[in-house]
């Protein structure tokens, strides 16, 4: 990946570098203000987080990729849980069983 200092747009992929430079190929020297991003494990997550990825950091002349984490809203953990929610009140309110539940699930795709 790479990152173009002169646009600040991140991420970038070798693809992008021939956009703008077409006789570019990889192990050439990158254009003016380009820099390769040196990629990083992303963090372990328990269920109730999610990581995402920042603008790299420049340290010692290198780009390195940058994550962070979050807690999940509460209104992310609802939509992550509705397909289970959903299943028990069909069970237990209307009374379906598993079988005419994933006929329900098979009919709508």
């Amino acid at each position: 990946m790479y990152i173009d200092t002169n646009s600040n747009t991140y991420p970038l992929y070798p693809g992008d570098i021939m956009l703008v430079s077409p006789s570019w190929s990889m192990g050439d020297p990158l254009p003016s203000g380009w820099f390769e991003v040196q990629q990083t494990t992303p963090p372990t997550i328990n269920s109730t987080q999610l990581y995402y990825e920042e603008a790299p950091s420049l340290a010692d002349g290198v780009y390195t990729q940058v994550w962070n984490v979050r807690e999940l809203t509460q209104e992310e953990l609802d939509a992550i849980q509705a397909p289970v929610t959903a299943r028990q009140k069909l069970k237990t309110v209307v009374g379906l069983t598993d079988a005419e539940i994933e006929s329900l699930i098979r009919g709508l795709r």
